[in-house]
């Protein structure tokens, strides 16, 4: 999450925590666990966790799970609900993604999050969160295309298609994509803008 004037980070936080997970994330959870070894351990990290609406759903399909933040009500969010127990565990990381050592993981899950790096660092945010998934491990994301509104914010990063798919040439099988058609729709906080938005899985080789 970021300091992005348009969005109130605690009107975000409540009127998001109840939502279910993101369809995103349940398909490539389910091509990980179709991979998956019976009884491996496996690791996620949640990249802008938020409320925690992936966060626990990780935690519930059995991945232990770091969930990251750069908004400290949202940490604050998580850890109050959070019931600690025998089967997974979480780690809260109050960080900036511009700056931060990602763990080793299976999946990397970055819901709305990597736009809100800085613009000027974005290629090495992402290659920093790539080089983190182990081999035959997953990542799974959404970015701003290049006719979303927020585009003119300076604070906010977007991606044509070509240069999403760029990161992913070497070492990765993208597994699934989605350029959405722009369309105007509403922000959690209630706000209208126009949003184009670029959805990927890729598996790493």
């Amino acid at each position: 999450m970021s300091r992005n004037p348009h969005i109130r980070w605690e009107s975000f936080i409540n009127q998001t925590k109840d939502k279910p997970a993101n369809r995103l994330l349940q398909r490539a959870s389910a091509m990980i666990m179709k991979d998956a070894q019976p009884h491996k351990d496996l690791h996620a990290v949640d990249v802008g966790c938020g409320a925690g609406r992936d966060t626990f759903f990780l935690l519930n399909s059995g991945f232990d799970v770091t969930a990251i933040d750069r908004c400290e009500q949202a940490i604050d969010a998580v850890s109050e609900r959070y019931t600690p127990n025998d089967v997974t565990a979480l780690t809260l990381l109050h960080a900036d993604m511009n700056t931060l050592h990602i763990p080793k993981n299976h999946l990397t899950n970055a819901h709305h999050a990597i736009p809100f790096c800085s613009p000027n660092n974005i290629e090495n945010v992402m290659y920093a969160l790539l080089d983190a998934v182990y081999s035959g491990g997953y990542f799974c994301a959404t970015f701003f295309g290049e006719y979303d509104s927020w585009k003119e914010d300076k604070h906010i990063a977007t991606l044509t298609e070509l240069q999403l798919k760029q990161f992913f040439h070497h070492h990765w099988t993208v597994k699934y994509f989605e350029n959405v058609t722009p369309f105007e729709g509403k922000t959690a906080t209630g706000k209208v803008k126009t949003w184009h938005i670029l959805s990927i899985i890729a598996k790493k080789i």
